[in-house]
């Protein structure tokens, strides 16, 4: 067996009709996806560097970050027909967390650069930047996670004194 080092974290998924995987694991540029213990896909991606993953069930797509040197990019991987398209080019961000509201259809992520959380609509990529939700004066926001019922949004602030997690 290989040894894989995982630069993602691991995506614990709702199992529905729309798809029968599990758990979705990405290394380097390799996406697995994996039910009871058993890999049934792994997928070659074009992308240098995955960096997080979301799972928008409304669609089935898989959300993800491509870090390509200083430009990181939110993309997306259409399950069912297999298609990818990028939403969001940055230039200077880091982007780290990413989740998505099924409700709101948002793509919320975090930037460690910035301090920032951000958010952005599912559309095509002209003049979308991104636009700000929460400023951090203290800690970096990191992982991200979305109550879409009670419309929160939760955060790990690292670079504190004593790590923790917020909500907005």
């Amino acid at each position: 067996m290989y040894k894989l080092q995982i630069v993602l974290e691991l995506l614990v998924l709702y199992v529905g009709i729309s798809h029968s995987w599990d758990i979705a694991v990405s290394y380097k540029d390799v996406l697995e996806f994996y039910t009871n213990e058993t890999q049934i896909v792994k997928i070659n991606f074009k992308s240098h560097h995955l960096s997080a993953l979301a799972y928008d069930e409304v669609h089935d797509r898989l959300l993800y970050v491509d870090k390509q040197n200083n430009n990181d990019a939110i993309c997306g991987y259409n399950i069912s027909p297999n298609t990818y398209y990028c939403y969001l080019e940055t230039h200077g961000k880091n982007i780290h967390g990413l989740a998505f509201d099924p409700v709101t259809e948002l793509v919320i992520f975090s930037d460690t650069n910035e301090r920032s959380i951000n958010w952005i609509q599912l559309v095509a990529k002209a003049d979308n930047f991104g636009h700000l939700l929460i400023k951090l004066d203290e800690g970096i926001p990191t992982d991200i996670a979305v109550d879409s019922c009670r419309g929160y949004v939760y955060w790990i602030s690292t670079n504190l004194p004593t790590p923790k997690i917020e909500r907005l």
